[in-house]
């Protein structure tokens, strides 16, 4: 699974909404860039400001950051593991913006009264201008990077839903390792197990050790050196290692 993710596309394509759904399902911390550039009163952050601000984000261990900024983006990219780009057509990414008119956004400090005109028309010239750039660093980095390109709303909300789902079935899967791990615990040691689900732990039996590391992550259950299982059903169904998908 991914830590570090970069979300970018023409405005009005449905990123810093497609960010927000992927942060609750991930709980990877977001950030918006249009945050960090705007201020309330409409006015902007110096750039070192801002370049400053994006390098203390970039350097933590997990984050999604939404937003294009050209300037900064191969920086972002030599940073991230996975790269979403939204190229959906203009009609959608128009109608995007419009919706928005006259609405609070979370990824935004103030509100849009009206469509503005030089806006508009950096829209209409994002495809020209602005995506022929973006190919061209995702050419650079297709072999380092993850990369996930849409061409639709429809696209969105299709990979969206599979990821979803792919992480509940993983989830009861994981479930199961551990439901597993518990009666084995019960059964050597005569006593009950706690289990601390998605948070770092290790417990320590007369014959095993079991690490959890996250719930997206993996189990380690092996057999302790020089220690000997009497009952053939502990050895027969302990002497490996159990890993999640």
């Amino acid at each position: 699974m991914f830590q570090k993710v970069i979300i970018i596309g023409c405005p009005g394509a449905g990123k810093s909404t497609f960010a927000r759904k992927l942060s609750e399902k991930t709980r990877l911390p977001l950030y918006h860039l249009d945050m960090l550039w705007h201020k309330p009163d409409r006015s902007t952050v110096s750039r070192s400001e801002f370049d400053e601000r994006l390098k203390e984000i970039v350097s933590k261990n997990e984050w999604i950051i939404d937003g294009n900024y050209s300037r900064t983006l191969e920086m972002r990219m030599e940073c991230c593991d996975t790269i979403f780009l939204l190229d959906c057509s203009l009609e959608e990414c128009l109608a995007g913006v419009e919706s928005r008119i006259g609405k609070p956004r979370e990824d935004m400090p103030w509100i849009e009264t009206e469509f503005d005109k030089e806006f508009r028309q950096w829209i209409l010239d994002f495809p020209n201008n602005e995506l022929p750039k973006v190919y061209e660093l995702l050419d650079k980095y297709k072999d380092v990077k993850t990369i996930y390109v849409f061409h639709s709303r429809a696209d969105i909300h299709g990979c969206l839903k599979k990821l979803f789902s792919e992480e509940i079935l993983h989830k009861k899967k994981i479930d199961s390792v551990q439901k597993q791990v518990g009666t084995c615990l019960l059964f050597l040691t005569g006593g009950g197990c706690s289990h601390q689900k998605q948070r770092p732990y290790i417990r320590r039996t007369p014959c095993l050790v079991i690490v959890q590391l996250r719930y997206r992550d993996l189990f380690i259950l092996r057999l302790r050196p020089k220690v000997r299982l009497n009952s053939k059903r502990c050895n027969s169904s302990h002497k490996r290692t159990l890993n999640s998908e």
